[in-house]
């Protein structure tokens, strides 16, 4: 009965997960279409190839990435095996505020090894030549600052003493 309340509660998660997406991915289509009557080609470029910098190997779960690589169904299916089994192997790090220092630092091991493991499977999906295509997409390489390290938006907010 567990298994089936854990597989029923997954199926919701993944449902959800799947709904985000889309929402996301609409508004994304929205912001796109406003920035294109602001931004020169060369910045819009540019931009593109920083996004995919940004979302890395989860790129390639986007329609139009999958083109641009000219990815093959069966790719496409690896693909989206491997992002389904990203999202449902999550595990519950909402409270990480409650961890003690060494359950923070055991889970983000868990997430990291999670994370390589993720890529290693991506990275292996494509051919050589899609992974060229892949490196072109990307344009230079740009060093984004780190996430959650201060700056607007980022890092701990404090509570008023």
């Amino acid at each position: 009965m567990k298994a089936a309340a854990q597989k029923a509660a997954d199926e919701e998660r993944a449902k959800k997960m799947d709904e985000f997406r889309k929402e996301g991915e609409e508004r994304a289509k929205n912001a796109d279409e406003s920035i294109k009557t602001i931004l020169k080609p060369e910045q819009l470029t540019r931009l593109s190839e920083l996004r995919l910098q940004r979302e890395g190997v989860r790129a390639w779960s986007r329609e139009e990435v999958q083109k641009q690589l000219n990815l093959t169904d069966e790719q496409k299916a690896k693909i989206k095996t491997l992002t389904e089994a990203q999202a449902q192997g999550g595990g519950d790090f909402r409270n990480f505020r409650d961890m003690s220092d060494e359950e923070r630092a055991k889970a983000r091991e868990e997430m990291e090894a999670r994370r390589e493991a993720f890529d290693k499977g991506m990275a292996e999906v494509l051919t050589p030549e899609q992974k060229e295509t892949w490196a072109k997409l990307q344009g230079a390489k740009f060093e984004f600052p780190q996430r959650g390290q201060g700056g607007q938006g980022g890092g701990r907010r404090r509570r008023p003493e």
